[in-house]
């Protein structure tokens, strides 16, 4: 568990960087830590990437995900 928390920490700085990353790359990069923070349970960070992504339908998946508290 500690390593999962190390991603996260590491991952967290990058995604503030995302506004300077090209059109095609930032919608790619948001998606696929969307995906990382979807597979380890963390839904609240997944459904910040969704909003921001502006993508209804992966808003509703993290919303209403089993695992979602």
């Amino acid at each position: 568990m500690y390593f999962v928390h190390l991603s996260f920490i590491k991952l967290t700085p990058f995604i503030r960087c995302v506004n300077l990353l090209p059109p095609p790359d930032d919608v790619l990069f948001l998606r696929t830590a969307h995906a990382i923070y979807v597979k380890y349970s963390k839904f609240t960070e997944a459904l910040s990437l969704a909003i921001r992504l502006g993508d209804p339908e992966l808003i509703r998946e993290d919303f209403q995900a089993p695992a979602n508290p």
